[in-house]
């Protein structure tokens, strides 16, 4: 397995105590080693699935996230100090695209200046080679400054797929190219693009750049960077933590499942689909016994919609959960050290396939399909779901948050009732089964059949592991 330094390392010989800071407080690295600084966004190290291309288990990746729609340049830099002129060498996924949009970006970052000594106090700025607006462009970019728009630029490509980026800097000129990885640079699935001439940035830092469209995911790894043919750093993100978090932030009483990753970050839980495992929940470590109910803000921040080939529509899908049975109960699969802790399978209420639908789903079982429950709703829009169970069916009440005025009423899914296996069990969130997607939860409240409040979490405290150390 590849080996490098992480942020972190977990004490398995004990129990880890924990601590809760206000939101304000982002753990700037996550998993990131303490060499690498990084800008807005989420910037997580997630563990790669058979389920995602030809990557083998056990496969690391930093994947970033832009959580806020942000239009600042969303850049992580290694805090070294490389001289002026070097190349940067990283592969480069992006998870989800929009095309034809300015916005849509991703890739690597060379002379990059930080807020303050950049020529702006807010943004951090740099030479960029990037996937750019749709898919057959890579460009240079000079952040905030200038595209190169050279005619050589197009390149088709493809999203969900592995591209290795190269871009050097010498004096005021930079050059790049970028190919399959799969393929190699001898493999002909290249494109060397014109040197161009920039203006500013003589000196700076060498980093990944992220999209700057809200929801939207890329990943990154093996990054290198040479000073001439010499290579002087080096990270594929493996780090040395078995297995790789799939938590960060959340209170002691959330559980989780297999797939995803849930991030709390400025007051709000991001759940982020890295591959196509389903299910993909969290949830409260209490067993609920007969009826229950969960309420919870919950936010797509990015959806592919049934006019997407690329991923199959019925994979979009996120939402709250009842009757959750963890692994090898409920007919889940068992915890296999080669695939992870396992499935956990539950009643749920979720956003699916189209932005007309909201259902309710018995995991790899059915799917409601009532034809009443056609509910308009759109990606970024926080709407609020109460999912309930008596112990025999379920019901659900949907609406856009703040506005009860405007509250659906779901059919209750009479014609299934609850199967003997899913008659208790746990309350909690289900994430997206596409890669890419992400989805953001607040105000969670867990009652009993009684109505009576079992737990609730706003995210407004991020637990801090105390017993992980940096090295």
């Amino acid at each position: 397995m590849k080996r490098h330094v992480w942020g972190f390392v977990l004490c398995v010989l004990c129990w880890p105590a924990v601590i809760f800071v206000p939101s304000g407080f982002t753990q700037p690295h996550y998993h990131l080693g303490p060499q690498w600084v990084t800008g807005t966004g989420i910037y997580v190290v997630v563990e790669e699935t058979a389920y995602f291309g030809n990557d083998l288990l056990g496969n690391r990746v930093l994947t970033v996230a832009n959580i806020d729609g942000t239009q600042d340049p969303l850049h992580a830099w290694v805090n070294q100090d490389f001289g002026p002129d070097y190349t940067v060498k990283c592969d480069v996924r992006m998870d989800t695209w929009l095309d034809e949009n300015d916005f849509s970006r991703g890739g690597v970052a060379a002379r990059l200046q930080t807020r303050g000594t950049s020529g702006s106090d807010t943004q951090d700025r740099a030479i960029n080679l990037l996937f750019h607006q749709n898919l057959s462009n890579v460009e240079y970019l000079n952040d905030l400054v200038a595209w190169a728009n050279t005619d050589d630029d197009t390149y088709p490509w493809l999203v969900g797929t592995w591209y290795t980026f190269e871009l050097s800097v010498a004096v005021q000129t930079a050059s790049g190219r970028v190919y399959r990885r799969d393929a190699g640079p001898e493999g002909g699935d290249v494109i060397t693009l014109k040197p161009w001439t920039f203006t500013g940035r003589p000196t700076g830092f060498a980093g990944i750049t992220g999209s700057n469209v809200q929801g939207y995911v890329a990943s990154f790894d093996n990054f290198e960077v040479f000073v001439g043919e010499t290579s002087v750093f080096f990270d594929d993100f493996e780090g040395e933590l078995e297995p790789a978090p799939q938590t960060v932030g959340l209170r002691p009483e959330w559980m989780s499942g297999e797939g995803g990753y849930w991030i709390v970050n400025g007051g709000v839980l991001y759940g982020i689909g890295t591959s196509r495992l389903d299910p993909k929940k969290i949830w409260f470590h209490t067993e609920i016994m007969g009826g229950a109910s969960i309420k919870a803000d919950v936010r797509m921040l990015s959806w592919h919609n049934d006019h997407d080939t690329t991923h199959p529509n019925d994979y979009s899908r996120s939402g709250v959960a009842l009757h959750i049975q963890p692994a090898g109960r409920g007919g889940g699969r068992q915890p296999d050290p080669a695939r992870g802790p396992g499935e956990a399978r539950g009643l749920n209420m979720l956003f699916h396939e189209n932005i007309d639908t909201v259902e309710f789903l018995d995991d790899f079982q059915a799917w409601a399909n009532l034809d009443d429950n056609i509910i308009p709703w759109d990606p970024g829009v926080w709407y609020t779901f109460e999912f309930r169970s008596d112990g025999t069916v379920v019901s659900g009440t949907f609406m856009p948050k703040g506005k009860p005025e405007e509250a659906f009423e779901m059919t209750p899914w009479d014609a299934r009732p609850i199967p003997p296996n899913r008659l208790n069990g746990f309350a909690g969130l289900a994430a997206s089964t596409v890669p890419g997607e992400m989805a953001a939860y607040d105000n969670v409240e867990i009652r009993d059949g009684a109505g009576n409040l079992l737990f609730s979490d706003t995210f407004d405290e991020v637990v801090n592991v105390t017993d992980w150390s940096l090295h």
